[in-house]
């Protein structure tokens, strides 16, 4: 989801990965990173919209 608070849009999209990964002196990395955004829907926030997080 992208939110952008100076023009008060948010955006939701299913996005579809295609990642590769490797085994690098025993820990896994990612060798390639591809996405594919499938659909995705862009509103304006409503006015009285309360902007919360929870990543404290």
């Amino acid at each position: 989801m992208g939110l952008d608070l100076r023009a008060r849009m948010h955006t939701l999209a299913a996005i579809e990965y295609d990642d590769r990964y490797v085994l690098d002196d025993g820990e896994w990395r990612m060798s390639k990173c591809h996405s594919r955004t499938l659909w995705s829907l862009t509103q304006p926030l409503s006015a009285d919209a309360e902007i919360t997080d929870n990543l404290g």
